[in-house]
């Protein structure tokens, strides 16, 4: 094969003539590999500036293209087809130096609307975080408005609200957040969950009365049910933390709930709330559905066997569980 200092003979459209080597060779062969473009070629294919690609070059190693006898860089289409990839990603935000030496089936994820979105999503979360250590409520409830507006109830409460509420914890325990910081926030989002949740309250629907047991003081898994299962058409009575069950019970009967759901949160495997789910369940009418959900939840299920109640791992698999029982219901 000739290489790229050879010069060639062409005949485009009718016209004959020598091609010099800074120019494109026409006649090598289309084998994607093959270096055949100038620098002026990538620079007017891909919108970067010469100095930019150079600079990728000799810093991160993007390309490596082909050195001519007299020194020339040649790229191939490959070369150009990466760098256009890595233009785009870069135009997105993200930095050369972490991109620059990524695979074409890398880039291109980075471009897929789902990975940006998720990325958009942590960005998302650090804001609050920062907005949080900074106790700035007006910026902590702009975020979270944004995040519900822009995600919808399932997804804002399971890749946003869930993840922060995780990060809270974790800065908590690291010590990098102070227990007011925890605070502030569980103020704001109860706030935000019960305004989401008295946004689409359905008129008509089954009744569910949603609360936690005496002892567990932790409202926010509670919350995020109400709101999924209001989203979801039932008529939600929220009954608040820490209610004796004979309370949670009474409330259920006057209201002909169709389910009652428990979020247990801390501690785990305590035989007193153990003892207080048995009571709710013998006060609930039998066709009252009992939901148990939350952190802890796992741990009462041993504990519970042989008792009429139905455990929910997270919330798109609570969301699917009252589908199907408001199905059975409304049968």
């Amino acid at each position: 094969m000739p290489t790229p200092t050879c010069r060639y003979f062409v005949r485009i459209m009718g016209c004959s003539g020598t091609v010099g080597p800074a120019t494109l060779f026409v006649m090598a062969p289309r084998n994607p590999g093959t270096p055949r473009y100038t620098m002026k070629t990538v620079a007017n294919r891909t919108g970067l500036k010469p100095a930019l690609v150079r600079a990728w070059e000799r810093r991160y190693g993007a390309v490596v293209p082909f050195r001519t006898e007299t020194n020339r860089r040649v790229y191939s289409e490959s070369d150009i087809q990466r760098l256009q990839l890595l233009h785009r990603v870069t135009e997105v935000g993200h930095p050369i130096r972490l991109v620059a030496r990524l695979s074409e089936e890398e880039l291109t994820a980075l471009l897929d609307p789902t990975t940006r979105r998720a990325e958009d999503l942590t960005h998302d979360v650090m804001q609050a975080m920062h907005a949080i250590s900074d106790f700035d409520e007006k910026r902590l409830r702009h975020s979270l408005d944004e995040a519900a507006v822009a995600l919808g109830r399932v997804a804002y409460l399971e890749q946003f609200l869930s993840p922060m509420l995780h990060a809270i914890g974790n800065s908590w325990a690291r010590g990098t957040m102070r227990p007011a910081h925890e605070h502030f926030a569980a103020v704001a989002v109860t706030q935000q969950l019960i305004r989401l949740q008295g946004i689409h309250k359905p008129v008509h629907g089954p009744v569910m009365v949603i609360g936690t047991l005496s002892g567990q003081q932790h409202e926010l898994g509670a919350l995020m049910a109400a709101v999924i299962a209001s989203d979801a058409g039932w008529d939600v009575s929220y009954c608040g933390p820490n209610l004796p069950a004979e309370e949670i019970a009474a409330f259920a009967r006057a209201r002909h709930a169709s389910a009652v759901a428990i979020s247990l949160v801390y501690p785990d495997g305590d035989l007193r709330i153990a003892d207080s789910l048995r009571v709710l369940r013998r006060c609930l009418d039998e066709s009252t559905a009992l939901i148990l959900g939350g952190r802890a939840a796992p741990s009462y299920l041993e504990m519970l066997a042989g008792t009429d109640c139905h455990h929910i791992a997270n919330l798109p698999r609570f969301l699917t569980f009252l589908q199907t029982i408001q199905h059975s219901v409304s049968c």
